[in-house]
């Protein structure tokens, strides 16, 4: 166990709660920065979303806007298109269609790669051509 009296390295954020801000009468939220201390009130709750939020900024969390859920939404189609290509290509091989299921595999790991971003030039080129009207 580490000794609690050594201090804590420079880099490493300190979050102080004091708690039943309910009896002393003190106010709700955060009420300083490095180290941040949060006054709270376990038994009516007052304070929470305030300790909650100096938590996710030490952390390091960025709630980014729209671009994130657009960004997570094209995730999901990627999967779940991914997962129509297996469940396809799963089909296929109860049919003892080999090459067929080796297609929607392949087409199963192109919709992954849009998320990893592990795709060539030509296959993005390819979608770009495919998805937008270019007037010439």
């Amino acid at each position: 166990m580490p000794d609690l009296e050594e201090p804590l390295p420079d880099n490493i954020p300190v979050v102080i709660v004091r708690n039943k801000i309910d009896v002393s009468g003190d106010a709700p939220g955060l009420w300083q920065r490095a180290p941040s201390v949060v006054g709270i009130s376990a038994v009516t709750g007052a304070g929470i979303d305030a300790l909650r939020a100096e938590l996710r900024e030490l952390a390091g969390y960025r709630d980014l806007g729209e671009g994130v859920f657009t960004a997570r939404q094209r995730h999901v189609d990627a999967l779940d298109r991914a997962l129509a290509h297996f469940n396809a290509g799963r089909a296929q091989l109860d049919r003892a269609a080999g090459e067929l299921f080796a297609e929607e595999l392949k087409l199963a790991q192109l919709a992954l790669s849009e998320i990893t971003g592990a795709f060539s030039s030509d296959e993005l080129l390819g979608r770009i051509f495919g998805e937008f009207c270019i007037g010439k």
